[in-house]
């Protein structure tokens, strides 16, 4: 594991202490992605997850006759292939970098590794988890009550 400059460190996820998220970001790798790049397609196996330091990601779901559908856009901050935190370990969806996008890349049976062997941090990727699919759940709730909006 590389040391890291605690001041240097990004901000988010905002579920985690400053300590874990030193932990976190020091089990994986900086990577980038240009503009189009497929991160991952929907079913993959769920290997990596990224902490997204800057750029865009759009999720996305394959339509029949419509191509790909943007589900939603997640940015500096926010953790991408949270699936790998499952039992099930597939993508339910795709990823699209939709602009230059730099992100720290981590191997989910490392980070699985690390969490059973500290409960504590264990604990803390568990709240980011839940906290990260109640913000998609509510970016969800969102966009259908816009979809059906009365006119």
């Amino acid at each position: 594991m590389n040391p890291v400059d605690h001041d240097s460190v990004p901000a988010a996820p905002t579920a985690l202490s400053a300590v874990h998220r030193v932990r976190l970001l020091g089990l994986g790798r900086r990577v980038s992605f240009e503009p189009g790049t497929l991160l991952f397609s929907e079913g993959d196996s769920a290997d990596q997850l990224w902490v997204l330091h800057s750029g865009r990601v759009a999720l996305v779901a394959g339509h029949p006759g419509r191509g790909e559908l943007v589900v939603e856009t997640l940015g500096a901050g926010d953790l991408l292939g949270v699936s790998g935190l499952t039992r099930y370990r597939s993508y339910h969806y795709g990823a699209r970098a939709l602009l230059p996008t730099e992100a720290t890349e981590i191997a989910v049976d490392d980070l699985h590794t690390m969490t059973r062997a500290d409960p504590e941090f264990g604990a803390a990727v568990a709240d980011l988890l839940v906290e990260t699919l109640l913000e998609r759940l509510q970016s969800a709730r969102a966009r259908l009550l816009d979809l059906y909006e009365p006119t």
